[in-house]
């Protein structure tokens, strides 16, 4: 099933992508 894969890995990336955002948006509130 192609299909859930991707989209298991779609919302992988999309965490990981709003994780960096928020370590990003923590470090510029602390510095």
């Amino acid at each position: 099933e192609p299909d859930k894969e991707k989209c298991r890995n779609g919302s992988f990336l999309t965490t990981k992508q709003f994780a960096l955002m928020v370590s990003a948006a923590f470090v510029t509130l602390l510095f």
